[in-house]
């Protein structure tokens, strides 16, 4: 199962914290798709809901201190801001590519954002 992981906007009025239908319920694209996080298989923990996947950013997620919520039917997300998401690709990402940290860096100071973690891959919307 292939993980896309990116950010969206966390007042996108196009889906809903907690109160979803499960049915695309997950905020638009704003951001290229992060890369992917391998980890040993030791590392993956059983019943988890990407524990079939090619990356491990649930994990990092956990590891960085942020509580995932389910959004729609395969999708987790959670509140983030600028400055997290830089420390976050810092730390589990650091050779991130230029295009997705272009992206955050351009990403405003003073807005909420979300990071999705979805089992199907989305576009960037305009």
């Amino acid at each position: 199962m292939l993980i896309d992981v990116y950010i969206g906007l966390a007042d996108d009025q196009t889906f809903s914290w907690g109160r979803g239908n499960y049915n695309g319920n997950i905020p638009k694209r704003i951001s290229p798709p992060f890369p992917s996080v391998h980890r040993s298989a030791n590392d993956l923990r059983p019943g988890s809901p990407f524990s079939m996947g090619n990356t491990c950013w649930q994990y990092a997620c956990e590891d960085f201190g942020l509580a995932l919520v389910q959004l729609d039917w395969g999708a987790y997300g959670a509140k983030i801001s600028k400055t997290q998401i830089l420390e976050l690709l810092a730390r589990f990402a650091p050779t991130a590519p230029e295009q997705l940290t272009a992206c955050v860096h351009k990403l405003s100071e003073n807005k909420e954002y979300a990071i999705i973690l979805a089992e199907m891959y989305s576009e960037i919307e305009d």
